[in-house]
């Protein structure tokens, strides 16, 4: 399993409630959490090791979101 941590715009609970069924509904995806205190509102996914970061940004991306890797 590993972890993915993104840096989004997702910055309050509509938004979160957009992306949600994506998430939730995904195989590969075990659990996830969005940080909408953080100034990077920090995306984090607990995932089998077949999800990239590029899978993760389509789907946000689907939803009108943006999100990007998170480095340092």
């Amino acid at each position: 399993m590993g972890i993915l941590v993104l840096k989004t715009n997702i910055h309050d609970t509509l938004a979160k409630r957009r992306i949600q069924p994506v998430f939730d509904n995904h195989p590969e995806i075990r659990a996830w959490t969005v940080d909408i205190d953080d100034e990077d509102k920090v995306l984090r996914i607990e995932a089998s090791d077949n999800l990239s970061y590029d899978e993760v940004i389509q789907m946000v991306s689907g939803q009108d979101l943006y999100c990007e890797e998170l480095t340092n």
